[in-house]
């Protein structure tokens, strides 16, 4: 009995043994899983942060953009009046 005994122990010791390295096996993936997600969410505040920039420049070009065609508008009209001058005779 003492033989089969000892057999069980050492069945169990190597079971123990087996669990205990996928568990650290397990950890070690999850470690690696963790880091890789705060990549990914450290990626996604910095892309956040750029589109935000990009909005804040469209804004800015947009209002560029608004304040040119309101002088191209003021330069057309008033070179329409002065032509419409220069043709009455008027200037």
């Amino acid at each position: 009995m003492g033989a089969e005994a000892s057999a069980a122990a050492e069945s169990s010791r190597d079971k123990l043994n087996a669990s205990v390295t996928e568990a650290q096996t397990l950890a070690a993936e999850l470690h690696e899983s963790q880091k890789a997600v705060a990549a990914r969410d450290e990626l996604l505040s910095e892309e956040r942060e750029i589109a935000g920039e990009l909005r804040e420049c469209l804004a800015r070009a947009r209002g560029k953009g608004e304040e040119e065609a309101r002088r191209a508008a003021e330069a057309e009209a008033l070179a329409a009046s002065q032509g419409g001058e220069l043709y009455n005779g008027t200037r």
